[in-house]
């Protein structure tokens, strides 16, 4: 796992606890919990990367699901869900459930 520079992560509800399957580049804002870096795969647990390039904003509510990255300077809106290996453009919003760009 790696933590970039001027990095926030909220503490609500604990903070994380899967930091080791973690990449946040600097200057990212992380303002949800809700970041899972595993799930069951035929009966299987396994365990994946999640990836924060510099400058990503994840806000209140938003739920980050396992093998997803995230470009630089890319956004999540709040209560957005994004599917296991999603990759979001960068500098863009993604909002909803399932997550897509914001027009």
């Amino acid at each position: 796992s790696k933590i970039g520079k001027r990095v926030f992560i909220s503490p609500e509800n604990g903070g994380f606890r899967e930091l080791d399957f973690l990449d946040v580049g600097d200057d990212c804002c992380i303002l949800s919990p809700n970041l899972t870096s595993h799930y069951a795969d035929h009966g299987k647990m396994q365990f994946c990367p999640v990836v924060l390039e510099k400058g990503c904003t994840i806000n209140p509510g938003a739920t980050i699901m396992p093998l997803t990255k995230y470009g630089e300077n890319c956004i999540i809106g709040p209560f957005a869900v994004t599917t296991k290996g999603q990759h979001c453009e960068a500098d863009t919003v993604f909002m909803g459930n399932p997550c897509k760009p914001s027009t």
